[in-house]
């Protein structure tokens, strides 16, 4: 614990050394709701805050590992649920911004910051140490816990699992590589989305959210058959062309279930969600 705490003001005291201006996304927002200060967060603020946050989550986990105690839903999963708090405020502005606002400068950071996420989340769930802790919280009598502790450990015991932990070290390394990749396309996928959609908008000044609208009440036969056209060929062709690019994450999907022992991908994501015989 004492070295989560010297991380983190460390993390705190480096900020604060390199300008007067405090990183956003590195102290509390007394906001209404918590909601993002979106007015204060600069491009800048991204990837120092990304690197600090991962920096915070490890350590964090790193204490969890470390803790000499009996494993217990509160020293393991609830200390795991509360982890890595830089990096979910990041997270979470990061990704609905460039949804909603995307810009060379943002897809410039999620390009950086993918990969490094990535393999974050791959270095949680391939932690053999954690997850030994983690199953021992599951395999101990839950009886004690109530029903919403019993489902949130059931989901982070179920995450170490379909996400590789058992797999061999070779598949494991093959499995990063997937991740990584399928996560840079995935996101390049939806940037193209969002362009394609732009220039819709721009085209006949109709948002794409407005097209069953738009095609009902308008009265020009050949611009509802340029609106219908442009609609439907959306990401196929141009700069924004998506047709490889969903193959390949589709190739990509297909070897991560392969992998996981599932001959689809419908297979394996399909798996949790269904009832299972007692």
């Amino acid at each position: 614990m004492k070295k989560l705490v010297y991380i983190s003001t460390a993390i705190l005291a480096m900020t604060a050394c390199t300008s007067q201006r405090v990183n956003p996304f590195m102290e509390e927002w007394d906001t209404p709701y918590g909601i993002a200060p979106f007015d204060k967060i600069e491009y800048s603020d991204y990837m120092p805050a990304i690197k600090a946050g991962i920096e915070q989550q490890t350590a964090e986990i790193e204490a969890i590992i470390a803790n000499t105690d009996a494993p217990t839903f509160d020293n393991v999963i609830g200390a795991l649920e509360l982890s890595g708090d830089i990096l979910a405020k990041v997270e979470g502005v990061l990704y609905n911004v460039s949804e909603t606002d995307n810009c060379p400068e943002l897809e410039a950071i999620i390009e950086e910051a993918t990969p490094l996420m990535s393999e974050h989340s791959d270095n949680i769930y391939m932690n053999k140490a954690l997850y030994e802790k983690v199953a021992a919280v599951y395999n101990a009598d839950q009886s004690g816990l109530t029903r919403e502790q019993q489902m949130v450990l059931k989901k982070t015991y179920e995450a170490f699992e379909r996400n590789g932990i058992g797999l061999s070290e070779e598949k494991q390394a093959r499995l990063r590589e997937i991740n990584s990749e399928m996560s840079l396309k995935t996101n390049k996928i939806g940037n193209n989305n969002l362009a394609n959609n732009n220039a819709f908008k721009d085209k006949f000044g109709v948002s794409v959210s407005a097209y069953p609208t738009a095609m009902t009440t308008t009265e020009d036969r050949a611009l509802r058959e340029q609106m219908f056209k442009a609609y439907s060929t959306r990401g196929h062709g141009g700069e924004f062309d998506n047709r490889q690019l969903s193959l390949d994450v589709m190739a990509l999907r297909i070897e991560k279930a392969n992998i996981m022992g599932y001959d689809t991908p419908a297979d394996f994501i399909l798996e949790p969600k269904m009832a299972h015989d007692s």
